[in-house]
């Protein structure tokens, strides 16, 4: 039995995603043999086959080209139809599940491919793999050789992957577990069902750890599902590092158990702060998240098809998928600001393109509309000849530019309509005032979107559970008004309020933010009421009135920065656990020195607005230029994990569930005739 960790931990940053890529790049590249390589010497040829949750972990990591550059000829779901190819090995990467153990015993005894490298996300229980050898042991082609390479359908070796978790960014990674919270936090739930979750989230938090190859020392909030998370993940890397086949020694990387810097794990519960997950936001990246659906890097987007256009009429909407990671310089370089000033870099660089564009046919030959024919022009002179090559060179450069432009022009759009349609401008502006100035919001606020024509009845559920949840002063007599408000909007799911009534005793919050000035703003999206092809710049105009504050802070980064620096808040610094696996059995863990690394993990959903608000408060410092202010880098690494990454619409309904069963359709009549009453039916 064998554990594939990364070989090369090179570099002092710790980066989940690049760890976790190098795990499957070393996975595909673990069949390679001198019999078995392409034309050009890269790779061996090889087919590569999935289940579903593996399929997720490979998607925000490895695209088709990349696949394809490793040798992957073929890539199929475990359970999908598959022909026969006994020349060629196949590489699976699967959770150890009986099903899938059978499957690919299956696949042996029918000498599917040349050789079977069983790869599992996770560690196989010792039950999985006896079916596993006994599945094999019963066909007929299973004979075993000493040779790495053995009979056409033989299991040439099983690796435990420890990967079974998503990794979305350098700093960021998912459990990937949807609905957890309620398995966790639901007013029915038992205590076995808990033992459950907490299971399942130590097993793939471990993963993480063991990606990274690192021995954190652990903090972690008392008293609730965190501790026991802690607890339980502390005895499983304990247990690790006193056995004989140690994983976290074969990396020898520079955060392995033998080094002398080693992260700092925070770990905390959902209740820290519930209100962060029902914000509407106002950043690039978090507004693709919680408008169009962001998943594993992805976001759908409807565009205008031209080419489907009929005379007279508005062109028909499509729908594309985009790819938004690092490779995609404007996102990388953009998806934390906010929206009012990726609109302005999206006019910049478009500008920028148009220079390039004309200094390119200036340096071709090109004087007017009229190009110079290249069979006639006097291209002799040396100089003119390396412009031109250096013209010529730029194009497929400029080309991706163009299709990086266009891409994030469509997004914007998107966006914008998103903001304009739902006034999400204005209620990103109460919200903020509602966790900066709780004790001085007034209430009409609220009220005034609550009957406002625009947003949806779950944006109004989710302004109000976030006045609910920051203003303690709040009367039973303004909420009576709220709530009534909300089911004249056609808001009539009220669970999710029952829920955080019923447990709002027992919620500690330290959500609640530094005071800071703010400023008038106007809505951006009425500017737009007119025409939705109105230019973007119009929006950066607005630039400083709905800009996110420096000095902002959510619950978490306070958190983790307390812990990280050890000063600060000492209801911090004395109430979260510490916890060393290194340290002997039974002594009490004590924090050590000021971290420059850490993980934060989220016992619960998280979501792009508290990670984009960690990295900005912890991993960076605010430098001030005049009148503006931007935020540097400081040397400091935090990476942010979460059971889940959920929009503010699927925590709601998280806490609807949490509420009870929902209510049933209202009848006709005060008699109990049972009729329905067709005013508020639906047609399905």
């Amino acid at each position: 039995m064998y554990s594939l960790i990364p070989s090369d931990a090179s570099g002092a940053r710790l980066s989940v995603q690049e760890r976790q890529r190098a795990v499957l790049e070393q996975m595909l590249s673990a069949c390679a043999s001198t019999s078995d390589v392409t034309d050009d010497g890269s790779d061996v040829w090889k087919v590569l086959i999935y289940d579903a949750a593996a399929r997720e972990i490979i998607a925000p990591l490895l695209r088709v080209a990349d696949l394809r550059a490793r040798g992957v000829t073929l890539h199929m779901m475990l359970h999908s139809a598959r022909h026969a190819i006994p020349d060629v090995p196949a590489v699976y990467l699967v959770a150890p599940t009986e099903e899938n153990v059978r499957r690919i015993c299956a696949d042996s005894a029918k000498g599917m491919y040349a050789s079977l490298w069983v790869n599992f996300t996770t560690r196989v229980s010792r039950e999985l793999l006896e079916t596993l050898a006994e599945g094999v042991a019963a066909a007929p082609v299973a004979r075993q050789t000493n040779s790495l390479v053995a009979a056409p359908g033989a299991i040439a070796r099983v690796y435990d992957m420890y990967a079974d978790f998503l990794t979305l960014e350098d700093n960021l990674f998912s459990l990937n577990l949807p609905g957890l919270y309620t398995g966790l936090t639901a007013t029915n739930v038992s205590n076995a069902d808990v033992e459950a979750c907490v299971n399942t989230i130590v097993d793939k938090l471990f993963c993480a750890i063991v990606t990274l190859a690192a021995v954190p020392v652990i903090r972690a909030q008392r008293g609730g599902p965190a501790q026991l998370v802690a607890t339980l993940l502390e005895r499983r890397i304990r247990e690790h590092l006193i056995a004989s086949n140690n994983i976290f020694s074969e990396s020898g990387g520079s955060f392995s158990a033998t080094a002398v810097t080693r992260p700092l794990l925070v770990i905390v519960d959902r209740s820290i702060d519930l209100s962060v997950m029902l914000h509407h936001t106002w950043t690039y990246q978090a507004l693709a998240h919680d408008t169009l659906g962001l998943k594993l890097n992805r976001v759908t987007v409807p565009v205008k098809d031209a080419a489907g256009a009929m005379p007279g009429m508005p062109p028909p909407m499509k729908k594309r998928v985009f790819d938004l990671d690092k490779s995609d310089f404007f996102w990388a370089e953009n998806a934390g600001l906010p929206f009012p000033k990726v609109a302005e870099a999206v006019e910049t660089s478009l500008q920028r393109y148009k220079e390039e564009v004309a200094d390119l046919n200036r340096t071709a030959g090109t004087v007017g509309e009229n190009a110079i024919d290249p069979m006639t022009a006097d291209v002799k002179d040396e100089n003119t000849a390396n412009k031109l090559a250096a013209a010529i060179s730029s194009i497929p450069e400029l080309t991706k530019k163009k299709r990086m432009i266009d891409l994030h022009t469509n997004i914007a759009t998107a966006l914008l309509d998103q903001i304009k349609d739902r006034g999400l401008d204005g209620y990103f502006q109460v919200e903020e005032e509602l966790l900066t100035r709780p004790g001085t919001f007034d209430v009409g606020r609220v009220l005034a979107l609550l009957r406002d024509a625009r947003g949806t009845p779950t944006d109004k559920l989710r302004v109000f559970l976030i006045f609910y949840l920051c203003v303690d002063s709040a009367t039973d007599a303004e909420l009576s008004r709220c709530t009534a408000a909300l089911q004249a909007a056609g808001c009539t799911d009220l669970r999710a309020y029952s829920y955080l009534k019923s447990i709002r005793a027992f919620t500690k919050s330290i959500s609640s933010v530094p005071a800071a000035p703010l400023t008038t703003s106007s809505s951006i999206g009425s500017g737009y009421a007119a025409s939705v092809l109105d230019t973007l710049s119009q929006v950066a105009n607005n630039v400083n009135k709905l800009i996110i504050s420096a000095d902002k802070a959510l619950a978490a980064a306070r958190v983790v920065q307390t812990l990280m620096e050890q000063k600060g808040d000492t209801e911090i610094l004395e109430g979260y656990l510490t916890l060393d696996p290194k340290a002997p059995k039974g002594s009490v863990g004590h924090a050590g020195k000021p971290a420059k690394e850490a993980i934060l993990f989220v016992v619960g959903p998280g979501n792009y607005i508290e990670y984009q608000n960690c990295q900005d408060h912890v991993c960076s410092v605010v430098k001030q230029d005049g009148k503006n202010s931007t935020l540097v880098p400081n040397g400091k690494t935090l990476i942010y994990g979460a059971t889940e990454l959920c929009t503010g619409a699927e925590f709601l309904q998280q806490l609807h569930a949490n509420g009870g069963p929902k209510p049933s359709p209202p009848v006709n009549g005060t008699g109990g005739s049972g009729a329905l009453d067709r005013s508020n039916s639906t047609k399905l």
